[in-house]
């Protein structure tokens, strides 16, 4: 069973690295590249990620974000395993039966599992357009657990 386990996760990162990561408008909302250093825009907060098995650690715990605000996000991949990053509306996050596709264009920044293998750290450039909740999640099979929630004011 592990090793199907492990088979299917491979050929899902394989399959998941087929498809670049870029910006692009969809519904609204938009996914932001992920890049390797800080943009000439400098951060108005700086957020570091930790993800684990099972877990997703975020410094501060509680960051102040304003609508506008850029934010860097620096996620570390401290597991074994490799783990997404994805960042959704609290609406669009509780919604049920979604495909990772229909999840992954409607998220309004997401980091896929072929770039955050174990031990990597990337940045990630996000500027909020809309207040509320969002939740940070790793949607890959087994990896339920791995939530964390932000919150952007007006």
């Amino acid at each position: 069973m592990a090793r199907r386990l492990l088979l299917f996760s491979s050929l899902f990162v394989m399959l998941l690295g087929a498809i670049p990561l870029a910006a692009s408008a969809q519904g609204g909302m938009w996914r932001a590249p992920v890049s390797e250093t800080t943009s000439a825009t400098s951060p108005g907060v700086v957020i570091t990620a930790t993800l684990t098995e099972y877990h997703i650690a975020l410094d501060p715990a509680q960051p102040k974000i304003k609508v506008g605000q850029h934010v860097l996000f620096i996620i570390h991949n401290a597991g074994k395993l490799a783990h997404e990053f994805m960042i959704m509306s609290d609406q669009m996050a509780g919604m049920q039966g979604m495909t990772m596709g229909q999840m992954d264009a409607m998220s309004v920044a997401t980091v896929e599992p072929d770039q955050l293998h174990p031990g990597a750290t990337v940045k990630l450039n996000v500027t909020f357009a809309d207040p509320g909740t969002f939740r940070i999640a790793c949607h890959l099979p087994g990896h339920e657990a791995m939530k964390a929630s932000i919150t952007v004011s007006a």
